[in-house]
């Protein structure tokens, strides 16, 4: 019986598995060529701290692609990397058994939408309680209109008034808050605390019929 080290195993279950177009790889554009490959969304803790001082959105994206396609060599950091029409900067690559794996970043937008959370409460009116909506945070936000691609990344149903919102990290804010954004109301229908690391939130939101 043949013994298979794990860097053997680890490049076969690749070619068969990660590389396989009907499991994970997928068709994309690097470098304006068109080529299958593995594209993974990351967020780190430490990039997110940094995205929450600095006001500024990043993308982080991993690739994994099989080095033998890559023409032009391996992408070495600070250098410029085109996926799938949008431009990116490589922050780190390696290689191992004919695989390469390459990390990217790239801006996409910034906290700077004021945006103002509210609850509902019930207050006193001439002696009577009467729920209402009331302030309850308030900050900067990245905010955009959703389309067609985050119905495919998140199963979400969007239409012209549903929009896309990013906050740093708050406790106790809930799918039975409003959101108001330029003197909008918006009910919140979904809230995730990204990888429950307590940095940020996103928020989707649709204005309140």
């Amino acid at each position: 019986m043949k013994f298979v080290t794990f860097k053997e195993q680890l490049s076969q279950d690749t070619e068969k598995v990660f590389m396989n177009g009907d499991e994970f790889a997928a068709l994309h554009t690097l470098n304006l060529k068109f080529v299958e490959c593995v594209v993974m969304a990351t967020d780190k803790d430490t990039d997110a701290q940094l995205q929450s001082k600095k006001g500024v959105v990043t993308s982080y994206k991993s690739i994994m692609i099989q080095t033998s396609l890559l023409n032009a060599g391996i992408p070495q950091p600070n250098d410029d990397l085109e996926l799938d029409g949008l431009l990116f900067k490589v922050s780190a690559s390696s290689e191992m058994e004919g695989m390469t794996f390459i990390d990217v970043t790239r801006p996409v937008g910034k906290f700077n939408k004021e945006i103002v959370i509210q609850k509902l409460t019930s207050v006193k009116v001439n002696g009577f309680l009467k729920e209402t909506w009331i302030d309850d945070y308030a900050c900067k936000a990245y905010i955009r209109h959703m389309n067609a691609d985050d119905v495919l990344k998140r199963g979400t149903v969007v239409n012209n008034s549903t929009i896309f919102v990013k906050i740093p990290y708050r406790e106790g804010i809930t799918s039975k808050m409003k959101l108001i954004y330029k003197g909008v109301a918006y009910d919140i229908t979904s809230v995730d605390n990204n990888e429950e690391d307590n940095v940020f939130m996103d928020l989707i939101c649709e204005v309140s019929q």
